[in-house]
């Protein structure tokens, strides 16, 4: 291998590490996408409440004024103020809050036209002004007009003749007359009631100009006079009364009406079109959904795979080669020299391994090459000694009487001092090789040992590698359980909004069964309930309005809880994606923790043989000092024999010829 282990499980792991960053930064970038559709879908459906609430408000203003209209009270008018002051606000804030100009265009005119109200509401204001004051003419004149006819007909009867009284009771019922009629237009706003009590007013005059007519000598003039001036009062009140109800109500038609209506289509307008951009961004939403699904799957699939692939690639890569050096270093432990070390041209932390064993096989053939040699020659030694004795036993033959004791201790003397010089050189160089060997192999188990320790370093390193990678990935399995529980929390929500609308709905539909109450009993009342049966239709007609707008809502909400729903499947996928992650690093973990273990065994055996080869070297240096001292007693040795040579010189010729024998021998 051209890279080392340490370099493979990173790069391993690195690459990892790296598709994971990109699965969550991909992840992340939907997300935010995602997010941001979302808000511009609620932005847009609030906008959408805010346009239902203005017209809600203009539908108010509406059945405001025609209540105005009916009961023109001051507290009314305020309240119709309001609401048109509202509906202003309301536009300035659609204004503000515009992201495309044919809606701020819309609002603007939806502004202009609450703004326009106010002149149309102050004309209504003062016709209902005019109306309350000219029916409080009418009530007074009312009052007036009975109490002159009353004391005219008393006169009459009190004092005029069986004509007289005659015409003044018609006249009373000629009044009478005016006054129903006044209540009747009054009460049922029949577009004939003016001309009703015009003509019945012409009555009551033509009544009056007879019975004064019947009274040349004017005895009843004054009260005649009374009641001709409290009936044209009334007359007076009464047309200022329809005049004012005829302003008011071109006040209403004219001015009030068709504005709140444009407000209504403008505001169906601006609701379709935000119902468009809803829906665009709701298409929008479900492609990028679908998008990020799809690219998250291929990312993981694509992940585990090269994962599945880079761990069985660094795990045979370490594998295979460390099972080939156990089985090689058992075979040399075992005395198979010939083994062949794997791994010796690699340039990574096993080929130093596989260096450091070679030394060792190296050795052993050394080794086993020596002890051959030192057995050959000291069976030449053998032969020789025993050549050298069998002369020895001729030369003591030859040698006769007086020399006997001489020679053999000279003999004697030689053989000691040679066979101790034989040994001493044999044993001096024994451990002189011994010494090397055993020096040169404390210094290859030394080497071995840091090589182990060093494996150990790197396989610590890999185990902190992989215990961090598995921190990394239980982060962000917690983050995506927090990101599920926020989603569940949003569609909980979303649940309370439904259950919301659902009320409203209810609501509705009880308020359209009391509108459907109220114009059945508008239609029992007959004209006079004819108000209350306007009012009723416009309260039916909102309650439909908001049923439907609670119909659409619950819609919305529905694909709300949908989309969150599937947001949430796709986090507690990612979850359990990284819970497998996870998984993975643990069990490299407990790999690589496996190796650490069996290198430190190495590691300690290296280093218990490398101070063993240190106790052998010892060992043989003191065997070589002591191999000195036998070389200096074999050097004194000789020398006495030397001594006892030089006075046995009458047998010079024999140790010659016997000198000569042996060294031809």
């Amino acid at each position: 291998m051209k890279t080392g282990i340490r370099s493979r499980l990173y790069a391993g792991f690195g690459s990892l590490m790296v598709i994971a960053v990109g699965v969550g930064g991909f992840s992340y970038y939907e997300t935010q996408n995602i997010s941001q559709l979302y808000e511009k879908r609620g932005y847009l459906e609030s906008l959408a409440r805010d346009i239902f609430t203005v017209n809600g408000l203009a539908t108010k203003l509406n059945a405001q004024a025609e209540e105005y209209r009916a009961t023109p009270q001051p507290d009314k008018l305020t309240a119709l103020s309001e609401t048109r002051q509202t509906i202003e606000a309301m536009g300035e804030r659609l204004i503000a809050a515009a992201i495309s100009e044919d809606r701020r265009q819309i609002y603007i005119k939806l502004r202009d036209t609450s703004k326009d109200l106010k002149n149309e509401i102050q004309r209504l204001g003062a016709a209902g002004a005019t109306i309350a004051e000219t029916k409080d003419r009418l009530f007074k004149g009312g009052d007036e007009l009975t109490r002159s006819t009353n004391v005219l007909l008393a006169e009459m009867r009190a004092r005029g003749t069986d004509a007289q009284v005659a015409q003044a009771a018609a006249t009373e019922s000629a009044v009478l007359l005016v006054r129903v009629a006044n209540w009747r237009f009054l009460a049922t706003l029949d577009p004939k009631g003016p001309a009703t009590f015009a003509t019945n007013t012409g009555k009551a005059e033509g009544a009056l100009k007879t019975l004064r007519a019947l009274d040349p000598a004017g005895g009843f003039a004054q009260p005649i006079k009374t009641l001709e001036q409290a009936l044209a009062t009334y007359a007076a009140a009464f047309h200022a009364n329809n005049a004012a109800m005829e302003a008011s109500q071109n006040a209403f038609d004219v001015g009030i009406k068709p504005r709140t209506a444009a407000i209504l289509e403008a505001g169906d307008t601006v609701r379709s079109k935000i119902q468009t951009a809803v829906n665009g961004i709701a298409v929008e939403t479900a492609s990028q959904v679908s998008t990020a699904r799809s690219v998250q799957m291929a990312m993981l699939v694509f992940a585990l795979g090269l994962g599945a692939i880079l761990a069985f690639l660094i795990a045979r890569s370490i594998i295979q080669p460390v099972a080939g050096m156990t089985a090689a270093m058992k075979r040399l432990a075992s005395g198979d020299n010939a083994v062949d070390v794997p791994s010796r041209d690699a340039v990574d932390e096993m080929g130093e391994m596989a260096k450091a064993v070679d030394v060792f096989r190296q050795n052993a053939i050394a080794r086993v090459e020596l002890e051959a040699a030192q057995v050959i020659e000291q069976s030449a030694r053998q032969r020789r000694a025993d050549l050298v004795d069998h002369l020895v036993r001729s030369f003591q033959q030859k040698v006769a009487g007086s020399l006997e004791i001489v020679t053999s201790a000279a003999t004697e003397l030689d053989a000691t001092a040679r066979s101790m010089t034989k040994v001493a050189d044999a044993t001096n160089g024994q451990a002189a090789a011994s010494s090397a060997a055993a020096q040169q192999t404390s210094a290859n188990v030394q080497t071995v040992a840091a090589a182990a320790e060093e494996m150990v370093s790197s396989l610590q390193e890999i185990q902190r590698q992989v215990v961090r990678s598995n921190e990394v990935a239980t982060h962000a399995a917690s983050e995506a359980e927090a990101s599920g529980a926020a989603m569940s929390a949003l569609s909980t929500a979303a649940d309370q909004i439904g259950a919301a609308v659902t009320t409203i709905s209810q609501i509705a539909s009880q308020t359209n069964l009391l509108a459907l109450n109220a114009t059945i009993e508008a239609a029992r009342a007959g004209d006079a309930g004819r108000g209350f049966a306007v009012v009723a239709a416009e309260v039916k007609e909102l309650a439909n309005q908001t049923s439907r707008a609670t119909d659409e809502i619950g819609g919305q909400i529905g694909q709300i809880q949908t989309a969150t729903a599937q947001a949430a499947q796709a986090i507690r996928q990612i979850g359990r994606t990284i819970a497998a992650m996870n998984e993975i690093s643990g069990t490299i973990a407990a790999t690589v923790t496996e190796q650490t273990a069996a290198t430190s065994e190495i590691s300690r055996n290296a280093n218990q043989a490398a101070r063993g080869t240190e106790h052998v070297s010892a060992n043989v240096a003191r065997v070589l000092a002591t191999s000195g001292e036998t070389g200096s007693a074999a050097t004194q040795v000789l020398t006495a024999a030397a001594e006892l040579a030089t006075q046995s010189l009458s047998v010079k010729q024999e140790v010659d010829s016997f000198l000569r024998n042996i060294q031809a021998a």
